[in-house]
């Protein structure tokens, strides 16, 4: 088992929605209120919003929300709504939490099937290595690595356990450009998930879990780096 602790860490959650959204809580619309008021303890601002049409696409239109100081990006679409947070914090959970719920009540009073969605967690962290060596550990995943071979990576698809949430995941850990470190690539699926502290505990749960079957063991749980 190596020890490890967290030096960057970025994480992406997205609600998909079973149908197309009728309309997104745009400007001068009830939705709109109510989003606004929901957020508004997260610090959202006027010059924190924006409507974006890119293209004539549905699936390009949105609107996002940037909130905590830029710390957490919310995006609104016609086929889903995510939260994108740049450098994961200790003790940002609550406010996500928060914020998703905040986010899919809204939209349940445009659609109320909205609710039946697939949440897809995806994080990416560079993982420094108390031994300080990523090669040999990369190395020990292949049991046919010599010669001309020196491996770089390796994935694994994670299969669903009886009485698990997560219907499915995969893990890819590759060198990481930092010195002594591992870069960790995670995604996992849940299936009309209840934004709840209890759905926190699910999803960190599965992340380490899914470490520790692969040799890995944060030096210090819940940390989320300083990136």
């Amino acid at each position: 088992m190596r020890a490890f602790s967290v030096l960057q860490s970025t994480l992406t959650c997205r609600f998909a929605f079973p149908d197309i959204l009728p309309a997104l809580p745009a400007p001068g619309t009830p939705s709109f209120v109510q989003l606004c008021r929901g957020l508004k303890k997260f610090g959202l601002t006027a010059d924190k919003v924006s409507i974006e049409t890119p293209t004539t696409k549905l699936s390009d239109v949105r609107a996002t929300f940037s909130l905590l100081n830029d710390a957490v990006v919310l995006r609104v679409q016609y086929g889903w709504f995510e939260l994108f947070v740049p450098r994961v914090i200790k003790g940002q959970e609550d406010s996500l939490v928060e914020i998703a719920a905040a986010t899919l009540s809204t939209i349940a009073a445009l659609d109320e099937h909205a609710v039946e969605g697939q949440l897809v967690v995806h994080s990416l962290a560079h993982l420094a290595l108390e031994s300080r060596d990523p090669d040999s550990y990369i190395a020990e995943h292949f049991a046919s690595a010599k010669g001309i071979y020196e491996p770089d990576a390796f994935a694994f698809n994670v299969t669903r356990q009886p009485g698990e949430m997560r219907l499915s995941g995969r893990i890819v850990v590759a060198r990481s450009v930092i010195e002594g470190a591992v870069f960790v690539d995670y995604t996992a699926e849940y299936q009309q998930p209840r934004f709840t502290s209890e759905l926190v505990q699910q999803l960190r749960g599965d992340y380490n879990d899914s470490l520790l079957q692969l040799g890995l063991s944060e030096s210090e749980p819940g940390g989320g780096g300083n990136g």
